[in-house]
């Protein structure tokens, strides 16, 4: 049998290869339902306590402090999209707003654009920057949430992924996706097509085909693509919804079903490795009988 180790399940590969899956809400201490902005409740969200000024320290310009201040940069941040452009227009380049109790500075253009990218190891950095939604369904151990020499030891083990022979199996997926949406929206001729949701549609599929092993080719897969593209859709919708998060894991909750959504997605890539190793070891075997034959 395989050991299960006190942080997740475990299941064993035909390499012999041991995967653990992430671990559940459900397998760890449960978000419970705190009163609404309690400290207990800051803390679930992330949200931080007004920011406590050095005597002497300046400041950008904004609304930032106050309970009334929280209340009007968040309805205005989430009703209008040029919030941005307004307080730019207001403060300047640089200001401070307070969006859903979480003190932020904005700083626009090129310059400020230098800046965070030449200084973002030593004065910037990732973990703490993403709402609580994202630690908490993708990990913590990922390249968006690590600084210093993790983040640049995980960067170089990306970049073959984005090199030579990696990209050019990339863009014949991307060709071979498109021409069939192409071809497809051919035989539209006279019909209205939904634009918007049929790119959305390719977009995912490029993505399923590139980062979930999905194959087009295989029996079922139109159906597999549905299930996929609801799934990732009730996870994404989960990853900026720190609301149902609050609100709690039990049956029937919304953060429930985002969990089942993202156990689902982990679950289809842990089965299309296992698949792919199992496929390797099997033409491996051929390959050997045939030699010493």
């Amino acid at each position: 049998g395989v050991r299960r180790p006190a942080g997740g399940a475990t299941g064993a590969t035909p390499g012999g290869m041991r995967m653990k899956r992430a671990p559940s809400l459900r397998n760890r201490e449960e978000v419970k339902t705190v009163r609404f902005l309690s400290p207990e409740w800051k803390k679930q969200m992330g949200m931080s306590d007004p920011v406590k000024l050095k005597e002497g320290m300046i400041v950008p310009p904004g609304r930032c402090d106050g309970p009334l201040d929280i209340l009007i940069e968040t309805v205005d941040f989430l009703n209008n999209a040029d919030f941005a452009k307004r307080r730019i227009g207001e403060h300047g380049s640089m200001f401070r707003t307070n969006i859903g109790a979480r003190p932020t500075i904005v700083i626009h253009g090129p310059e400020a654009n230098e800046f965070v990218m030449q200084t973002e190891e030593k004065k910037f950095e990732w973990k703490r920057g993403w709402p609580p939604t994202f630690p908490e369904l993708l990990g913590t151990e990922g390249l968006i949430f690590t600084d210093g020499e993790k983040h640049e030891i995980l960067r170089r083990l990306l970049l073959p992924a984005f090199k030579g022979p990696a990209l050019e199996f990339y863009f014949e997926k991307i060709r071979d996706i498109s021409d069939k949406y192409l071809t497809r929206w051919e035989g539209y001729q006279g019909s209205e097509i939904q634009f918007l949701q049929e790119s959305k549609r390719l977009t995912f599929e490029v993505a399923a085909a590139l980062m979930l092993g999905y194959n087009s080719s295989k029996p079922g897969a139109e159906e597999e693509i549905n299930d996929l593209s609801e799934k990732f859709g009730v996870l994404a919708d989960g990853l900026i919804s720190p609301f149902a998060m609050t609100i709690g894991d039990f049956p029937g909750s919304p953060w429930r079903n985002v969990l089942n959504a993202r156990d689902s997605l982990l679950q289809h890539i842990e089965d299309t490795i296992v698949e792919r190793l199992g496929k390797a070891e099997e033409e491996e075997e051929e390959e050997e009988g045939e030699g010493a034959s």
